[in-house]
């Protein structure tokens, strides 16, 4: 079941989705075969079993039946989804939760793998995006070192699409560096009433700390650009 369309903002594409490793599915699998066997086992050795034991056993082997079922569609209906600009995960089978992170806003992305996650390259991620929302843990997700490559590589591509824009709106707007008549260079939104006139030195400041705070820029960048503004003023 692919990722709604109708989830999805305006110039928002999905990269990639995934869904639950399959080993999700293998505990009520074998409950199921196990209690299809037992009832076919009866059957064929004692044939002259009571008509209500059979019956019992049929109605036992319903559980683990409806169980894989709603496994099933569990999975189908869980998806961790990459977009150019976030990462939304979606859970739920009646009751649907959702949750998603702006990719610039985005920490770190560890993974968790067990022997067995190695071997079947199954494991957990963790995505730390800071604030209250804090960590999140995403479990049995396939190739977890693949997917946190993804994650970087497409924050890396979002981050580079941010500063280019200068047309970037919204709580993670990155401001632009223009160029002020006889006034050189100065960090301006172009959307905030103030767009026209230059900032002073400390609120540029400001603004490159918030932007190295949420590693937008390197450290080196922002001593760079500190020490230029320091420098002409």
């Amino acid at each position: 079941m692919s990722y709604p369309s109708k989830l999805l903002s305006r110039n928002e594409t999905v990269i990639v989705e995934f869904h639950p490793y399959w080993s999700i599915l293998v505990p009520p699998f074998v409950v199921m075969i196990a209690c299809l066997g037992v009832l076919a086992g009866v059957a064929f050795v004692f044939p002259s079993s009571p008509l209500w034991l059979l019956e019992s056993l049929g109605v036992l082997c319903v559980i683990p039946v409806v169980w894989f079922g709603l496994r099933v569609f569990q999975r189908q209906t869980t998806s961790l989804v990459v977009t150019n600009l976030r990462l939304a995960l979606q859970t739920g089978i009646l009751v649907k939760k959702g949750w998603d992170a702006r990719l610039e806003r985005i920490n770190d992305v560890s993974f968790d793998q067990s022997l067995w996650g190695r071997i079947f390259r199954v494991g957990d991620i963790y995505i730390d995006t800071g604030g209250e929302a804090g960590t999140k843990a995403v479990t049995r997700v396939p190739h977890p070192d693949g997917i946190k490559a993804l994650i970087f590589e497409r924050q890396s591509a979002r981050i580079q699409e941010l500063r280019s824009d200068p047309m970037q709106t919204g709580p993670n707007y990155i401001p632009r560096v223009v160029e002020g008549p006889g006034q050189g260079e100065s960090l301006v939104d172009p959307l905030e009433p103030s767009s026209q006139s230059r900032l002073t030195v400390v609120e540029q400041l400001e603004r490159l700390d918030q932007l190295r705070a949420r590693s937008v820029i390197t450290n080196e960048e922002f001593e760079l650009e500190k020490a230029r503004l320091l420098g002409k003023n």
